[in-house]
């Protein structure tokens, strides 16, 4: 045998185990997500960047599901009532909150612009048929825009918004965004997987909207330091947790604040102050 098929066999062999590895091999051997978050989180090492951190915090509120049932929203804290959304919406209105989208906060400081007072980020996990048949016309109506993240299997699936809302959506200027292809806890995963589920919903969403999607949550916040390199590794800029707090200059795990079901507007309001708003 000559040397030239011995190097091809040795090369065709190692391609063979590389792949092996890489699609067994599970995210589980790294740390687990509340760690990284604690490790990568920038500190705040003097008083100057306590003080500049201050004046740039944006809170991101995190709601689910909205629901005209509120046999629902009161046992769900995923399910917040209409009529407790609307309350929310119009208390944000009338007290001269400025809100943005993912998108705009991005581009706020891409810019190295000055993020204005009481900067406001909505932003609704999931896809639920809701976000189209209640939460966009609640929004329209009163001027205000919200980021949306998606997974995108459960396109067209009953229960969940279709590609027609989506692109409906984004021509009206919402915020259309990634919550990867589909809804696997990525801890349990392999590389491979989280690469594919990743790229695919990307893919989807730019060829619906034929815009650049780069944004994302993870599915059910399972998130680690080599899934956040895979993320980035797709072209994703920022990514979006379940940690509570305001965020400030981790873009890949961005801090929200859940709005729970059953919150009423005094609780909302007691939510809003608890972080400075």
């Amino acid at each position: 045998m000559s040397g030239k098929r011995v190097f091809e066999l040795v090369t065709i062999l190692v391609i063979v185990l590389f792949s092996i590895f890489l699609v067994g091999y599970s995210t589980k051997s790294y740390y687990d997500a509340k760690k990284i978050y604690d490790e990568v989180k920038p500190a705040v090492v003097d008083e100057e960047r306590a003080k500049l951190r201050e004046e740039n915090e944006v809170l991101i509120l995190l709601y689910h599901n909205v629901t005209d049932k509120r046999s629902i929203s009161s046992k769900d804290d995923l399910y917040v009532h209409i009529d407790d959304f609307r309350d929310q919406l119009d208390y944000i209105v009338d007290n001269g909150y400025n809100v943005v989208t993912v998108q705009e906060l991005y581009d706020l400081r891409q810019n190295n612009q000055e993020i204005p007072e009481k900067t406001l980020v909505l932003t609704f996990d999931d896809g639920d048929k809701s976000s189209y048949d209640i939460v966009f016309p609640e929004l329209k109506s009163r001027g205000l825009k919200a980021s949306f993240f998606v997974t995108t299997r459960q396109l067209n699936d009953k229960g969940f918004v279709t590609k027609e809302n989506l692109i409906e959506m984004h021509n009206a200027g919402q915020d259309i965004q990634s919550q990867g292809h589909n809804n696997e806890d990525f801890i349990d995963s392999t590389i491979a997987q989280v690469h594919k589920s990743l790229y695919l919903s990307k893919k989807i969403l730019e060829e619906t909207l034929n815009k650049k999607v780069l944004f994302l949550v993870y599915p059910n916040s399972s998130f680690n330091s080599e899934i956040i390199r895979v993320a980035q590794d797709v072209g994703y800029e920022w990514a979006l947790s379940t940690e509570a707090g305001k965020f400030y200059d981790y873009y890949m795990i961005m801090e929200r604040v859940s709005v729970p079901g059953g919150s009423d507007l005094e609780q909302f309001i007691d939510k809003l102050s608890e972080y400075g708003y």
